[in-house]
C-alpha cells in the first residue's frame, strides 16, 4: 500500500535520525571537510597574491 501524500517514504525509527550507526554531523568529518575548504581557501589566496605579484613584476620591465 503506497504511503499518504506528504508522508516519509522512511520508517519512523529512521525519519527522526535514530538509526544505529548514523553518525552525526559534528564528527570527524565535519572536521576534515572544514580542513579542506579552508586549506583550498588559503591555497588560493597564495595563487592569487603571486600572481597579482607577478603581474606588477612583468608591467615594470615594459618600459
Amino acid at each position: 500500500m503506497p504511503a499518504p501524500a506528504g508522508a516519509s517514504a522512511l520508517p519512523a525509527s529512521m525519519a527522526n535520525g535514530t538509526v544505529r550507526g548514523a553518525t552525526a554531523n559534528t564528527g570527524q568529518d565535519t572536521k576534515d571537510l572544514m580542513l579542506l575548504a579552508v586549506g583550498t581557501l588559503v591555497a588560493g589566496g597564495g595563487v592569487f597574491l603571486l600572481g597579482s605579484r607577478l603581474k606588477r613584476r612583468r608591467a615594470g620591465d615594459d618600459g
